[in-house]
């Protein structure tokens, strides 16, 4: 684990894997793709991304909590909701990941897991 703010600080480059846990619904969805596209370039090619969060069905209406959670990530700081895994699967696209995996977790998070494929 490396402590240090993800927008600003250098990402350290080599992992075979990075996790990013119930985050992306802080931020709107500029940050969110700054933020994959600078975790692709520090992977290479084959790399793994977890991404745990309140993951929702491409209607915006389940699982549940997560439907009930959105009004209140829209008055963070940084402009947050709760996204599809629709959506995310189109950023992660756009950033040089494909998605491999959506799977449920224990609670309303889910992971996707996505491989880095090409340059972001």
């Amino acid at each position: 684990m490396i402590a240090g703010d993800f927008f600003r600080d250098p990402i350290p480059e080599g992992a075979d894997a990075v996790i990013v846990a119930k985050v992306v619904h802080c931020f709107a969805p500029g940050p969110v793709l700054d933020l994959l596209r600078r975790v692709r370039e520090r992977v290479s090619t084959g790399a793994r991304l977890l991404l745990v969060d309140f993951w929702m069905d491409s209607g915006h209406t389940k699982p549940t909590f997560a439907a009930l959670m959105a009004g209140e990530f829209l008055l963070t700081p940084g402009g947050g909701d709760v996204y599809s895994a629709d959506e995310a699967r189109a950023w992660l696209g756009r950033t040089g990941w494909t998605m491999v995996a959506h799977e449920p977790l224990a609670g309303p998070a889910s992971l996707i897991v996505a491989r880095a494929s090409h340059a972001g």
